[in-house]
């Protein structure tokens, strides 16, 4: 199902400078980053929305972000997102 599965290599990585080259992979496409910004970008309105007009919307801030980096990866880059994998990282 994944273009490019998680495999025993990526979850024996032990830093970040091993982690950084797998990062970039799962990353590859062009519309993937868009997605990633996309994403970054509302969840930093939604963010100061929130203290502007409910606090509330402080809960959507991560759903935003994520909707939009994980719709990238399930549907554009056809990979499982990295935090899954590395959480830390």
């Amino acid at each position: 199902m994944w273009e490019n599965p998680p495999t025993s290599d990526t979850t024996a990585i032990r830093s970040f400078r091993e982690f950084w080259p797998f990062y970039v992979r799962q990353h590859s496409r062009p519309r993937t980053r868009l997605l990633h910004a996309t994403g970054s970008v509302a969840a930093v309105i939604v963010f100061g929305a929130a203290f502007a007009v409910n606090l509330w919307l402080l809960l959507a801030v991560p759903v935003v972000g994520y909707a939009f980096a994980w719709y990238a990866h399930f549907f554009v880059e056809h990979n499982r997102p990295a935090t899954f994998g590395h959480p830390f990282y």
